[in-house]
């Protein structure tokens, strides 16, 4: 079934939302995150073989809930690039995104207060990294790929 464009009507998609929390999170800085979440969506299922996964990178959704946006509904769609019936399509956000990861609105358990400017700075290989491990510790997935990407010595 391939999704037509009527102009008048949108694709229901549903996702999973959830969150993978690791006790901490060592930064490319040095600096020791703790009692970090990551929160990411799901679409689709997951194969046997665990090798059907596309991911959406966080800077292209605005947010891990990619089917809440028009633009991506229509992607995620059967016979459409993300085609939900083939693929198993997760949306990730980054560290320090305001759309549900720890970020500086989060409260420091250090503190009891919200890191604010004091949230540490959060690299690409960081996210990389944190991603890296919810595909494996948390949806048993152990081969991923995901966009840009730096060689590890």
């Amino acid at each position: 079934m391939e999704y037509e464009d009527s102009g008048d009507v949108e694709p229901s998609i549903s996702g999973s939302t959830n969150v993978f929390k690791m006790e901490s999170v060592q930064l490319e800085s040095g600096e020791i995150l703790h009692d970090v979440e990551i929160r990411y969506c799901t679409y689709g299922a997951l194969n046997a073989e665990r090798n059907n996964v596309i991911m959406v990178c966080h800077s292209l959704t605005m947010g891990s809930a990619v089917g809440t946006w028009p633009y991506w509904k229509k992607l995620l769609c059967p016979g459409q690039a993300l085609d939900v019936n083939k693929y198993f399509v997760a949306s990730v956000n980054v560290i320090g995104s305001q759309f549900g990861s720890t970020g500086p609105r989060t409260v420091n358990p250090k503190t009891g207060k919200p890191y604010g400017p004091t949230f540490p700075t959060v690299t690409v290989l960081d996210t990389v990294r944190a991603h890296i491990r919810l595909f494996k510790e948390k949806l048993n997935i152990l081969e991923v790929s995901v966009g840009r990407s730096k060689t590890e010595k």
